[in-house]
C-alpha cells in the first residue's frame, strides 16, 4: 500500500507551482493583444518597402533643383 500522506505532500509541494504559472499564463493571455498590437505598430513604422520610391523621388527633386542652378548641397551648406 503506497504511502497516502506523502504523495499528498508531494502533490501539494507542487501545487503553488502549479498557481504561479496559471496565474503567469493568465497574465500572458491579458498581453498577447497589446503585445501584437505594439509588434504590428513597430513593423509599420519600421517599414521600408516604399524606401526605394523615396529614394527615387529624391532623386528626381535634386535632377530638378539641379538643372534649375539651385543644387540641395548648397541650400544645406548656407544654413549650418
Amino acid at each position: 500500500m503506497p504511502n497516502v500522506q506523502w504523495e499528498m505532500d508531494r502533490l501539494g509541494g507542487t501545487l503553488p507551482a502549479l498557481k504561479t504559472l496559471e496565474s503567469k499564463l493568465d497574465l500572458m493571455n491579458q498581453l498577447k493583444p497589446e503585445l501584437k498590437s505594439l509588434v504590428d505598430d513597430i513593423n509599420s513604422i519600421t517599414d521600408t518597402s516604399d524606401l526605394s520610391r523615396a529614394k527615387e523621388g529624391g532623386r528626381a527633386i535634386k535632377r530638378m533643383l539641379t538643372s534649375q542652378g539651385r543644387a540641395i548641397e548648397h541650400d544645406w551648406e548656407r544654413k549650418t
